[in-house]
């Protein structure tokens, strides 16, 4: 499929998405120390890029499953932010029978 005229949801790399878009509004540092203001004249000559996998996942329950499959033996989230996952997997599956 070349188009996609669909919702999007991003299941996992909020927090770095986020992060990325405050370093470049000088709003976080990096190393304790620099803003982006700080590299903006050496990283102009550099091209960065972001590489995003979107998958056909039909139902907000396969969304919620496929992020503890992928999530269940990194170090990143919680025990307790995979829990609340999979609460919410488990209310998404009491509201469709």
């Amino acid at each position: 499929m070349d188009t996609w005229d669909g919702d999007l949801i991003l299941v996992d790399g909020k927090q770095r998405l986020e992060a990325v878009r405050k370093f470049l509004r000088n709003e976080l540092r990096v190393f304790d120390k620099w803003h982006y203001k700080d590299f903006a004249d050496k990283l102009d000559l550099v091209q960065h890029y972001f590489i995003f996998y979107i998958n056909n996942l039909a139902t907000r329950a396969e969304i919620l499953r496929w992020y503890c499959e992928i999530n269940a033996g990194g170090v990143a989230h919680t025990a307790a932010e995979i829990a609340k996952v999979e609460r919410m997997l488990a209310q998404e599956a009491k509201q469709r029978r």
